[in-house]
């Protein structure tokens, strides 16, 4: 960690520790917060006050850290394939590589997403360049694999980036077709008794079921002047990069939480069970209660699998300044850089397709094991170019599709969500 991070860190926990002892101030003085501290507060740990701005401060220079880091480990895996390119280039005269050649030609271009999707996931699981090699050495190029690998990277990376449940445990299966898929179900799980001597065993089978991944597509257009794709610097790679796979990221999330499953992806909240129903109508803040009921809804066992929260971050904001029956804060915020907030001793995830705070039987907020809820994509983002669809106009017009499904797999309790009140 730089000097820089820790000194971020540092600040946070100072206004952190502020706030705290202002709460613990009025708990050992059995009162409520005078206006002033009350004022304070907000300054400190409300919306938008410098806890969230020294959060986004901490967010922003991990999730850079953690790009470079990444991308580290991929220069070095693929360091011999473009060793190999350069020694072939010496031999013979350069063509253009093959996303140079799909802008200025047009046609179809595939981005293969598996591989960055793979290479995330040893990554993430402490692999280092040695093992991730495997991944890379050996895959065909044309001048252009380079080029390949470092727009599937970004891509995948703001997928992740814009939708919150694929920072929890999810399972993602990558699919190399799009035909439907059955997955089993469990609704119930077999049971086990002592038995006597000669006494038979009775039948006690887990209720088993099916749900079908069905592949939907999702599609995004894009233009861009002549002039900026000619007379500019601009990193065009990164700049379709980051727009598309916001642009997708953002809805194929929604689709993962709330999808009905007719035209659309099944989404996890419309099939999990309920957790508790908030009880503060006025304000649709949960209270220190409904928290603790909704981790002791979910079974032992899955707690101990990962779980974690997932709410909007206004959500997340109020909570925050939620204390326990002794008067401390709930809420733990994160002493290390890149990792999240706790509460009640679980990460906090945010998601911007949750239920708002307030808004009359939405769900607010979702607790547990998420790797029941299962994503399903074809690895393949296809991207197309066209000069002639808005040809009057000199654009260039790129089209991302991208082909995905989503469903849950464990309907005994893995995860639960709490519903705002009906009034």
């Amino acid at each position: 960690m730089t000097d820089y991070a820790e000194n971020l860190v540092a600040e946070r926990n100072r206004a952190w520790n502020e706030a705290k002892e202002l709460t613990e101030k009025a708990a050992t003085e059995k009162r409520t917060l005078t206006a002033e501290e009350h004022e304070k507060w907000e300054r400190i740990a409300g919306t938008g006050g410098a806890l969230d701005t020294l959060d986004e401060q901490i967010k922003s220079f991990a999730d850079r850290d953690a790009r470079e880091k990444e991308n580290d480990v991929l220069r070095e895996a693929i360091a011999p394939v473009v060793q190999a390119e350069q020694r072939a280039v010496q031999a013979q005269e350069e063509g253009p590589d093959a996303f140079t050649q799909w802008r200025t030609q047009g046609g179809v271009f595939n981005v293969d997403i598996r591989k960055a999707a793979e290479t995330r996931q040893l990554i993430r699981a402490g692999a280092d360049a040695r093992e991730v090699r495997d991944l890379t050495v050996g895959t065909t190029t044309a001048g252009g694999f380079t080029v390949q690998t470092t727009l599937a990277n970004r891509l995948y990376d703001f997928l992740e980036v814009y939708s919150g449940i694929r920072q929890t445990n999810v399972t993602v299966l990558t699919m190399s077709k799009g035909e439907p898929f059955d997955m089993p179900t469990v609704t119930s799980h077999g049971t086990a008794a002592i038995l006597g001597e000669g006494t038979a065993a009775a039948e006690a089978d887990p209720a088993l079921g099916k749900v079908t991944l069905t592949f939907y597509k999702y599609a995004q257009l894009l233009q861009i002047t002549s002039e900026l794709l000619t007379d500019t610097n601009v990193d065009i790679t990164g700049f379709i990069a980051k727009d598309m796979g916001r642009a997708i990221g953002r809805v194929t999330d929604n689709a993962y939480l709330n999808g009905s499953g007719t035209n659309a992806p099944t989404g996890a909240l419309v099939k999990m069970g309920t957790a508790t129903t908030i009880q503060t109508v006025a304000t649709g803040v949960p209270s220190y209660g409904n928290l603790v009921d909704t981790v002791y809804s979910v079974n032992d066992l899955y707690l101990g699998n990962g779980a974690s929260w997932l709410m909007r971050q206004a959500m997340a904001g109020a909570i925050r300044k939620l204390t326990d029956t002794t008067g401390n804060p709930i809420w733990q915020p994160s002493l290390q850089v890149g990792q999240p907030d706790m509460l009640l001793g679980y990460p906090v995830h945010h998601d911007p397709n949750m239920g708002a705070v307030g808004t009359a039987v939405s769900t607010a907020i979702a607790f547990g094991d998420w790797s029941p809820v299962v994503i399903g994509e074809v690895g393949t983002i296809q991207l197309a170019l066209s000069t002639d669809f808005a040809f009057s106009s000199d654009l260039t017009t790129y089209r991302a599709t991208y082909r995905t499904a989503s469903n849950l797999t464990d309907l005994t309790g893995a995860v639960k969500k709490v519903l705002e009140p009906s009034t």
